[in-house]
């Protein structure tokens, strides 16, 4: 069978894709993104909006959450829906994105303006104000399709934004983090066109206002402060706050009944205009938005993907968002369906179908588990903290207590088969069993820092991986383990294998080191990012994934040489693993669980065409059984469209035909090709073209 020309090896590196992560949250469910903004229509739908374009809706007050593709990655600070169809979200780097069909579909738009936004208020489907840092004021007349910076009559942080109607209303701020105290409330009555100063009377920063009605307000802020007006802001006046908690957001269902949530899982309630203030227990996570539809139906948003509601005012209230949040360390899979993942407080988790149900299998066992492997599907280890190494033989249903004879920190495990298996950890400590885990026996390891990770290729030749760059490896089984030069300093977090010769370690600073003469000589590879990476895998020479500190998924498909950045997080990951070429996972910090069945890569909306044809592009993608490959010529040429799989084999021949300039369309049937990852090539009389499609189930 026919092989991918030289020039297209390594899967043509002239080519660049550009595609968003997608990557989906299977803990917490629906996602676990900080939120900062929570509005609802009616007591059934409702929207919140958080950090890396996170968009979630609900129809049903909450009981189910669905994340909504938002097309964008900014953190997200407010969403304000006019009715079920029409809504704007709007956040940092003067992000604004605006649908007209309840959020299928997301359009950015553009105001000029270069400051994070913070807050907004619509009249209707064309008018609106959005606000935000350093006294930012802009309006629209047309929906969004052109904004209008005003002048605001401040240079302060303008955090809140509140409106009675098309003419009236205030905006709050302050000077923000690191600055120096100051309340700013700004006023207006013609719609916007002039703004003019109201004296609080305080100093500390507003982050919350709230207006019923022309005369009726409340602001809120730093240290618990909430004011109050009775003459539409002419004077305020303290009201008694019981916490000194920051509070983040203000809101009144009438003129008694109010609600003001903030830091530390704060909630505040009132049913007397704000003459009284009540606590109400919550969480201690803290808010960042609330939003109430009656008396006694209320949500709140805040970091950590919580969501907070109330049915009877808030004497309960109930998490809406599902999941554990204690951090995963570990991650292992033994095909598409079947894994574990392994956690703080010693906790286990098993999957039998992917990842859509989890079910909990250990719990305390130990303070902390760092590994967990599976030999087969009956047998697995898990080791952590204080020497634990946790057995089980019968799939996980039960874990019994291994004796290691070691009281410190064990940091990895790896069995080569049922019987034979290495644990390594602090102080260069590496252990060894010959007998599934009954008798643990030292190894001399001849290196005093910790060893982060150990992979085995058979029962013999493995290596290890730590801290100040040690890298060891060892041809009988761990008798003798021998140091190898990996040229750096850096904490090494993980290491793997392909085969003999192919070999990659991760960690700190971006660190990543490939080999491919199994450790004789490392070669530092350049992934443009400084962050703490903590796990890497790959499936073949070319494609592997690496994940760190603050959410980052990398990407390469050529062995290392160009990365992409797959990110839809920036909560820490801790370690990710593939089954194959197109389902994987990462687990990190406050439970999270990330899950691709598409190697990582944005789906194309069906029915829904690339915008530009400058580059080879297909829809849908991924496709289940035929796609259509659009390109664009410049001039009049002959045209071989072929499809090749990830080994470089032809697959399939589209068309040897002359076309004329201009854009065209070719359908492909891949219904009898297995699921996998497929490069289509057009090649032309003066260039060669590439594109990544993906076939799914």
């Amino acid at each position: 069978m026919r092989k991918i020309p030289l020039l297209l090896t390594c899967f043509n590196l002239f080519f660049t894709l550009q595609l968003f992560a997608q990557w989906h949250w299977q803990n917490p469910y629906p996602h676990g993104n900080h939120l900062y903004g929570v509005q609802f229509l009616n007591e059934d739908e409702g929207w919140a909006a958080g950090h890396f374009g996170t968009l979630i809706h609900t129809l049903d007050g909450g009981q189910t959450w669905q994340e909504i593709k938002s097309g964008v990655t900014a953190r997200l600070r407010a969403i304000y829906f006019i009715d079920s169809n029409t809504g704007w979200a709007m956040g940092v780097n003067s992000t604004i994105i605006h649908t007209i069909d309840g959020g299928q579909n997301w359009v950015q738009q553009f105001s000029g303006v270069n400051h994070n936004f913070r807050d907004s208020y619509f009249n209707d489907e064309q008018e609106g104000w959005i606000v935000g840092g350093f006294g930012t004021v802009i309006h629209t007349f047309d929906g969004g399709t052109t904004w209008n910076l005003i002048h605001s009559d401040t240079s302060f942080h303008l955090n809140s934004l509140s409106f009675i109607d098309g003419q009236t209303g205030w905006a709050a701020g302050g000077g923000g983090w690191g600055t120096q105290p100051a309340s700013t409330i700004i006023y207006t009555d013609d719609g916007g066109i002039n703004w003019s100063a109201q004296n609080t009377g305080i100093e500390q920063t507003l982050w919350g206002v709230y207006f019923a009605d022309e005369n009726h307000g409340w602001a809120c802020g730093v240290g618990g402060k909430i004011i109050l007006t009775t003459d539409g802001g002419n004077t305020w006046t303290d009201q008694p706050s019981p916490t000194i908690q920051t509070l983040n957001d203000i809101y009144f269902y009438d003129l008694q009944h109010g609600w003001a949530a903030g830091n530390a899982g704060v909630i505040l309630n009132t049913s007397d205009g704000g003459l009284t203030w009540l606590v109400q227990d919550s969480t201690d996570v803290p808010f960042r938005s609330i939003y109430a539809v009656s008396q006694d139906k209320v949500w709140a948003a805040g970091l950590c993907s919580q969501i907070s509601h109330t049915e009877d005012g808030g004497e309960n209230w109930e998490f809406q968002m599902w999941g554990t949040r204690h951090s995963f360390l570990d991650v292992f899979f033994l095909d598409q369906q079947e894994g574990w993942v392994a956690g703080l407080e010693g906790l286990i988790w098993h999957t039998e179908d992917g990842g859509e149900n989890w079910w909990e299998q250990s719990f305390f066992m130990a303070d902390w588990l760092e590994s967990i492997y599976f030999s087969d599907s009956e047998n697995g280890w898990a080791v952590g903290s204080a020497g634990a190494i946790l057995h089980t033989a019968d799939n996980g249903d039960n874990w019994d207590y291994q004796e290691s004879n070691y009281d410190g920190w064990l940091e990895a495990v790896f069995f080569a088969n049922e019987m034979n298996g290495w644990a390594a950890g602090q102080d260069g400590t590496i252990l060894f069993t010959n007998d599934g885990g009954d008798n643990w026996g030292y190894q001399a390891s001849y290196t005093p820092h910790m060893l982060r990770d150990i992979y085995f290729l058979d029962e013999n030749n493995g290596y290890a991986a730590g801290f100040h760059g040690t890298i060891l490896y060892t041809y009988d089984a761990g008798t003798t383990w021998l140091p190898q030069m990996s040229g750096t300093t850096d904490s090494l977090e993980c290491i793997q294998f392909i085969d003999y010769n192919n070999g990659w370690v991760a960690g700190q600073n971006g660190t990543v080191l490939k080999t491919t003469d199994g450790g004789s000589t490392w070669t530092s590879i350049e992934t443009g990012i400084t962050n703490w990476l903590r796990s890497i895998y790959f499936i073949s020479e070319d494609i592997g994934w690496t994940v760190g500190f603050n959410g980052k998924i990398l990407y390469t498909e050529d062995g290392g040489l160009n990365w992409t950045d797959q990110a839809i997080t920036d909560i820490n990951l801790l370690d990710v693993h593939f089954a194959d070429e197109i389902y994987g996972w990462a687990v990190g910090d406050g439970g999270t669980i990330l899950h691709t069945d598409n190697a990582g890569f944005v789906e194309t909306p069906i029915n829904q065409k690339p915008k530009t044809k400058s580059q080879i592009q297909n829809y849908p993608n991924p496709f289940s059984t035929t796609t259509t490959i659009s390109f664009s010529l410049e001039k009049k040429s002959t045209v071989i469209i072929e499809v090749y799989d990830i080994t470089g084999q032809l697959t399939s021949i589209l068309t040897e035909d002359f076309f004329q300039s201009g854009n065209h369309e070719v359908d492909f049937d891949g219904s009898e090709l297995p699921m996998g990852i497929y490069f289509c090539v057009v090649i032309t009389d003066t260039e060669i073209k590439t594109t990544k499609i993906i076939k799914v189930d």
